[in-house]
């Protein structure tokens, strides 16, 4: 912190006190969880931060390296949503769809774009990597980690 901003704090403060008209700050309300599970992130092997393919999204948008999207199978495309893991937060946008991987009976994975009654799907988000990166931090190297993600509902 700057020693500028640390004054301008300690002048509010000590104003607050001798004066008693303190500056109430408005508490930031989370979003409720809605969705709790597994959760991968997609990378390519070249380096390229999962960006293959035509990079074309489902909701329209082009990957870019440093975007902040997830790919979920049932939340509306262009949802804000707050992802935590482990104490962290981090917040992203809802801009593609998957995960498509599945476990089937038998335990091997099997690529299912459509619902199969078969199958277990692998989790409820794909992380891009700077979501990842930020999220999950060494973690990441694990595959699979246990996230909740909240958003609020569009009414209507």
């Amino acid at each position: 912190m700057s020693i500028l901003k640390l004054t301008i704090m300690m002048a509010m403060f000590i104003q607050c006190q001798e004066n008693k008209k303190c500056i109430e700050l408005p508490q930031i309300e989370t979003p409720p969880v809605q969705v709790m599970g597994m959760a991968s992130y997609y990378n390519s092997p070249h380096g390229d931060n999962g960006l293959r393919g035509s990079g074309l999204m489902a909701n329209g948008e082009y990957i870019t390296e440093d975007a902040f999207i997830i790919a979920t199978r049932d939340i509306p495309l262009d949802t804000h949503v707050l992802l935590e893991y482990k104490g962290r937060r981090v917040w992203a946008k809802s801009a593609d769809r998957g995960p498509f991987g599945c476990i089937d009976k038998d335990g091997v994975w099997q690529i299912a774009v459509r619902p199969r009654e078969d199958c277990e799907y692998r989790g409820v988000a794909d992380l891009n990597y700077p979501v990842a990166k930020k999220l999950l931090g060494k973690d990441m190297k694990k595959g699979l980690n246990q996230i909740s993600i909240r958003y609020y509902k569009p009414r209507g």
